[in-house]
C-alpha cells in the first residue's frame, strides 16, 4: 500500500508502516513516489513505457520478462542501474539552478552532497549510485579545500570511504563492476577519442575562416566520436567482468550501448525536467513525458532489432579468471604506449 521498502531481498523483504522508522527514509521514498506519478502524468495508455521511466530514473524493478531480455541480449540492461549517468543529469540541473542564481562553484559541493545522497538513498542505495555520489560530493567538494578536482583521486577517495563504512563491498559484484567500468572511461577514453579528434581539428594554418556548414560538420563529427569513443572504453572495459561474472558475452554491445546512452540520458534529462517542472506547471510533466515516449518507443525498437542479430549475444560456461587479467594486461600495456607516444611528441 506504497510502503516503503527497505529491503529488496525478497526472501526476506520487510516493509516499514506508515509513520513509523526513520524519518528521513521515509521523506525520501515519499519524495519518490511523488516523482514517479509526475513521470506517469499523460502515459495511462502506455504502462511500458512508465515501466521504463520509473526503472531507468527512479530505480524501480518493473521492467517485463520480455522487456527485460531484450536489453539483456543486446548488452544494455546496464542503464537501468541508477549510476553515474542519473547523478551526472542530476548534478547539471542542481549545478545550472546555483549558476542562475550565481553562487560561487567553490560552495556547490555543499548543496550537492545532501540533494544527490537523497536521490541515492530513495532509489535504492545501489552501489553504483552511492559511488557516483560520493565520488561528485569529493570531486564538487574538492575547491572547498583549495583543491583542484581530479577524476581518478575522487574515485579513488569514493572507494576508500565506501569500503570504510562496508568492507565487504570488495567482494560484490557490482561494486567491482562499477569501480573498473569507471576507472577504464576515465583512463581510456581520452587515448581513443585523442587520434580522430586530433583528425578532425581545423588546419591551424589555414588562413581564410571555414564557412559555416564545415563547422558544423566539424563539430558533430567531434561530438559523434567522442559518443563513440565512450562507449567502446565502456565495452572494453566491461565485456570480460560480464563475461566472467555473467557468462555472457556481447559483441553488439558495442553498437546497441551507441544508441541506448546517448538516448537514456536524454531520457533521464526530460524525466528530471518532468519532476522538476511539473511540480510547477502539471502539463509541463506531460509535455517532457510524451517526449519520452518518443525516445523510449526510439530505443526499445532499436534493440529489438538489435537483438535479432544472429551470434549478437553468446552464453559461456566458464571464463578463466587468467584470461580476464590478460585482457587488462593487454589494455594496460596499450594505454602505457599511447602514453610514451604522447611524451615523446
Amino acid at each position: 500500500s506504497g510502503a516503503p521498502c527497505i529491503r529488496t531481498n525478497i526472501s526476506s523483504m520487510r516493509f516499514l508502516a506508515a509513520g513509523n522508522g526513520w524519518w528521513l527514509a521515509d521523506r525520501c521514498f515519499a519524495a519518490r513516489r511523488a516523482a514517479a506519478s509526475y513521470l506517469s502524468a499523460g502515459l495511462d495508455r502506455y504502462p511500458e513505457t512508465v515501466d521504463v521511466l520509473h526503472s531507468l530514473i527512479l530505480g524501480y524493478r518493473r521492467l517485463s520478462y520480455e522487456m527485460r531480455q531484450i536489453f539483456v541480449l543486446t548488452g544494455t540492461l546496464h542503464i537501468f542501474a541508477i549510476s553515474g549517468s542519473h547523478v551526472v543529469v542530476m548534478a547539471g540541473i542542481i549545478t545550472a539552478v546555483l549558476g542562475m542564481f550565481r553562487i560561487s562553484s567553490i560552495w556547490w559541493g555543499l548543496f550537492l552532497a545532501p540533494l544527490l545522497f537523497a536521490y541515492a538513498f530513495a532509489t535504492g542505495l545501489q552501489s553504483s549510485a552511492v559511488r557516483a555520489c560520493v565520488m561528485a560530493v569529493i570531486y564538487w567538494g574538492a575547491p572547498l579545500l583549495g583543491r583542484r578536482a581530479d577524476g581518478v583521486t575522487a574515485l579513488c577517495a569514493s572507494a576508500f570511504v565506501i569500503l570504510a563504512v562496508a568492507p565487504t563491498q570488495l567482494l560484490d559484484t557490482g561494486f567491482i563492476l562499477s569501480f573498473v567500468c569507471v576507472l577504464g572511461l576515465i583512463l581510456l577514453y581520452h587515448p581513443i577519442n585523442a587520434p580522430i579528434r586530433q583528425l578532425l581539428e581545423p588546419d591551424p594554418l589555414r588562413l581564410q575562416p571555414e564557412s559555416r556548414i564545415i563547422a558544423t560538420l566539424r563539430a558533430a563529427g567531434t561530438a559523434g566520436w567522442s559518443v563513440i569513443a565512450m562507449s567502446l572504453a565502456a565495452w572494453l572495459v566491461s565485456a570480460p567482468l560480464i563475461a566472467y561474472y555473467f557468462g555472457n558475452f556481447t559483441p553488439v554491445g558495442l553498437v546497441s550501448n551507441l544508441i541506448v546512452i546517448p538516448l537514456s540520458f536524454f531520457v533521464i534529462l526530460a524525466g528530471c525536467l518532468s519532476v522538476v517542472l511539473g511540480a510547477c506547471a502539471y502539463w509541463l510533466a506531460v509535455v517532457f513525458n510524451h517526449a519520452n515516449l518518443a525516445l523510449i518507443g526510439l530505443m526499445v525498437k532499436s534493440m529489438k532489432l538489435i537483438s535479432l542479430v544472429p551470434f549478437g549475444n553468446m552464453t559461456i560456461e566458464h571464463v578463466p579468471l587468467w584470461s580476464v587479467f590478460t585482457w587488462y594486461g593487454l589494455l594496460a600495456i596499450w594505454l602505457m604506449h599511447r602514453r610514451c607516444v604522447e611524451m615523446a611528441k
